[in-house]
This record gives C-alpha cells, structure tokens and sequence, in this order.
C-alpha cells in the first residue's frame, strides 16, 4: 500500500488519519480527534501498524477548527509518550474576549492558540472564562423589553445592539432549519459536564462557587427550542438571549479544550502553529525527509508528499476577529442567519488538499468555504476551484451539514467530470435528524445516475429520510469488525483505490 486513509466512528466529530508511504518511510497525519469519550488512541495503533509494523509517529496533527468534537479527543493522544508528535497546526481563532476586557491590554498576537501555547495561558483563559460567564448571566436573566436587554449588553461589552426592524419576516425565513441545527445541540450538556466549569450545562464563573439555584435556573437549548416552538407569538428577544447564551457557553467548552491540547503540545515541547492564506491564494508545503516537517515551498516536491493549504484566509481570519466567538446581542441576530449554513468558527476550519502519487485527498473539517470567493455572487479565486477539480477522497464538510456552500465550490471545480473514482467520506452521528442535509443530497443527486465512480462511505448509519435519494451510491460494506464500529479504510496502491472497511449499509427502504 502507497496509502491508507482510516476516519474513525466518532459520531458527530471527525478523526481522520492519512498515511503516505515514502522512499524514506511513513508521513503520517492525523486531522482531528473527535470528542475524548471516542477515544480514538487505542485505534490510532491499530491504524498505524497496520500500515507499517510497529512504529508510533505521527508528523503532523492538524486540528481542523474551533470545536470540541473535533478537539477534544486529540488531548490524549497528544499525552500519549508511546507516540513521537512532530508538530501540530490549530485554528487561527481570535480572542475575542481582549476587545471588551480592560484589565489587559490587546495582545500583538491575537490568536487564541498562541496565547495558550505562551507564559501567560492560565490567566488568558481565566479571563475568557469569566468574560463568557458574565455573557451568560446576562443574557439568562431575561428581559421584558428591548431597551432594558439592550442597555445591558452594552454595559456588558461596551458594543452597539443591531436592531432588527421587522423580527417576524427576519426570523421566519429561519425558524425550520434553525430548529433542526439546534437540536444536536441537547447532546453537549453532557459534555460540558465534564469541564470544570460547566456544570449540568451551565457555564460559571470560576470565581465563584457552584450553587443548585441561581441566575443557572434553566437549560441554554431547551430555553431556544422552547422559543422555536410552534404556536404563540415567539419571543424574539428572549431567542436572541438564548442564542448568546447557548454561544458563550459553547465558546467555553471550545477554549477549554483548546487549552488543553496547547498544554498538552508544551509538556512535551511539541510547535505548534496557526496557518493561513492570502486572500485566493493557496500555499504549498512539502514535505521535508530531513527536517521531518511540511515545510512551505514555492511549488510541490515530486516523490514526496504534498499539502496545499486552501483555507482560511487572512481575509476570513480579519473579519470574524471581534465576531468570534459570537458573545454579543450585537450579532446574535446575524447568527440565527448562520446557523443554518455553518457558523464563523466552522468557517475558519482549515482545508487542506493532500497529494500523494498522483492522488489527491481534501479534509475540509467544518469549512463552509466562504472565501473561495471575493464576495457573495462574485466568481470564484480560480487557483482555490482548480484545486477541487481532481479529488479521490473528499471529507465531506461540517458532517454533511447544510453548508451548501461548499457543495457549491465542488460543482464549480467540475468534480463530477474529473474524479474519475473518488469516495466522499461523512462522519455523523447514527440516524442524525439534520445529516446528510438536503444540501448534501441534491449535491450526489447532480452527479447523475449511479456509477462506480463516486461512491458514499459512513461511519454511522443515516435516517433513511436523508439518504433515500442517494441510496445507489453507497460503496459496498466489508466484513464485520467488532473492535472496529464504524470505522472506515480506503487503501491505494498502484491498482488503484479499494475500500477495506466498511460497515455501513444503505438503510431499508
């Protein structure tokens, strides 16, 4: 084998694991860990021996984006001293925090990973836990009218309120899909009872001690599916809170993991980097046998692997640097807008094109692909689409979620016509109410009729109602595994590619 692509069953989360057969021996790059209850260590070994004997090495741990699903679980395979870690690229999220909090002065990097990753990464996170604590508190108190909420929020971040002129029409172009992206949400109340400051799904403030009663009186989702609810005037206000306080509280739950993983990366020395793009233009690593490194060139080295970074760009990174995390009234209102595309953290994902013997492999994490554009309805940066236009593994982006956006952006390359054999691997939880969206569906339906050419592979059993369009294109299963899951194996050697896990079949009509 010249290749073996593992992406782990982690349910709604990612893990991915590439590996490269060199000259000199194995790249190996794993994307992504999913939640830290999947454990994905114990079969990161497995992975690896199978593909070359008993060495532990990973070169490159690139975690996507801003979300615990994807973070988390890469805290203890960064632990693990049996693996040699080469280096580890996170995301370039901003602290948003530094703009509305005076007890610090800005800092002249504002990447939330590099100010973990440096002295002062305690107190940085202290701080935005507190800062998002007080977002909560705020927004959990309710209000009766809008002057009142907005003279709060103001007092809170010191940021003008965005009124929203007409709330019903703005809303009810929203209310079906924001109800279906909100649901998953239910499921992290159990996780963030794992953090130290998160409590039975209530964010506090570290400063002070927990209490069973409260400003923590209700639920964050629960409160914003309340409000979606059919029937009744909805309370426009109160989602706006909702929403704020469901985003602080995951904003949290993703710096705390965050922090782990960069404390995780200093205790054994491990680089860790931010990356990006100028605005339409991709950047070229290589890799490098001696420095045992990706290392940036001016054009691919031939026999060797190859990453082309495609996103975010500096231009992304700009503009969501005081809107991320959403922590204000002052956007919740473009939020609910969002949400049911991807939201800017998802955004933010990294999107990297892996080239190896003539085969190219896209991870795309939760990436929206927003600036493979200059601006909405304008043409596409050429060098991003082009670099869509031969692809043999796709991660399908945000698990299959409603970012049509980037269903848009394959079209665009003409994946169709110049795959000439590729699968698209989706990673979701079982028989998921939102994944595949309709968006994902009528992307595989554009393909036109089933042909062995493009070829779904799952990690967990989808809802017959959003597949039953594509049921034809699902690759064939292989025998069962019981210490496998869902997992799923693409290998490629000079015969070309096969798959040799996987478990998922195309549910029953």
């Amino acid at each position: 084998m010249s290749i073996q692509v593992d992406m782990f069953d982690v349910q709604l989360g990612a893990a991915l694991l590439l590996q490269f057969r060199t000259e000199d021996g194995v790249v190996r790059v794993l994307a992504d860990g999913g939640n830290k209850k999947h454990k994905v260590g114990k079969r990161l070994d497995k992975a690896m021996a199978v593909f070359n004997g008993g060495e532990k090495r990973i070169d490159l741990i690139v975690g996507t984006h801003y979300d615990a699903d994807h973070l988390a679980g890469l805290v203890d395979v960064i632990k693990d001293d049996a693996i040699e870690i080469g280096e580890a690229w996170l995301p370039p999220v901003a602290n948003d925090v530094e703009a509305t909090t005076a007890e610090v002065p800005p800092s002249d990097d504002p990447s939330l990973t590099h100010q973990f990753m440096g002295p002062e990464g305690p107190s940085v996170l202290r701080r935005y836990l507190r800062h998002k604590a007080m977002m909560c508190r705020i927004a959990a108190r309710g209000f009766s009218d809008r002057d009142a909420a907005e003279r709060a929020f103001e007092a809170a971040d010191g940021e003008d309120v965005v009124a929203i002129s007409n709330p019903e029409v703005f809303f009810g172009e929203h209310l079906a899909a924001a109800r279906a992206e909100l649901r998953p949400f239910e499921g992290l109340d159990r996780e963030r009872a794992l953090s130290d400051h998160v409590v039975d799904g209530h964010i506090h403030d570290p400063d002070e001690p927990i209490e069973p009663h409260g400003w923590r009186t209700r639920p964050f989702t629960f409160d914003a599916l309340a409000i979606l609810k059919d029937g009744g005037k909805p309370d426009w206000l109160g989602l706006l809170a909702a929403i704020v306080r469901e985003s602080a509280a995951k904003d949290a739950l993703n710096a705390r993991w965050l922090n782990q993983v960069c404390v995780a990366l200093k205790d054994r020395r491990i680089p860790a980097f931010c990356h990006t793009i100028p605005d339409g233009v991709p950047q070229v690593f290589s890799w490098d046998d001696v420095a045992k490194a990706f290392r940036q060139t001016a054009i691919p080295r031939p026999r060797t692997p190859n990453l082309m970074l495609l996103g975010p760009s500096d231009g992304l990174v700009a503009k969501y640097q005081h809107r991320l995390p959403v922590g204000s009234l002052r956007w919740a209102s473009r939020f609910v807008a969002e949400i049911v595309n991807t939201t800017a953290s998802n955004e933010l994902s990294y999107v990297i094109r892996f080239d190896h013997q003539g085969q190219h492999i896209l991870v795309a994490g939760d990436a929206g692909c927003v600036d493979f554009a200059p601006s909405p309805g304008t043409p596409f940066h050429p060098n991003l689409i082009t670099a869509l236009d031969r692809l043999n593994v796709v991660q399908v982006a945000h698990h299959g979620g409603a970012n049509a956006y980037f269903y848009n952006c394959l079209t665009a390359s003409g994946y169709r016509q110049a795959a000439g054999g590729s699968y698209l691997l989706l990673s979701h939880e079982a028989s998921s109410a939102s994944r595949p969206s309709p968006a994902f569906s009528n992307f595989v339906k554009s393909l036109g009729p089933p042909a062995p050419d493009v070829k779904l592979l799952f990690t967990a059993q989808p809802s017959l109602a959003n597949v039953k369009d594509v049921l034809g294109r699902f690759a064939p299963t292989t025998p069962a595994d019981s210490n496998t899951k869902g997992d799923v194996r693409l290998e490629f050697d000079a015969g070309g590619w096969m798959v040799s896990r996987h478990r998922v079949a195309p549910p029953i009509p």
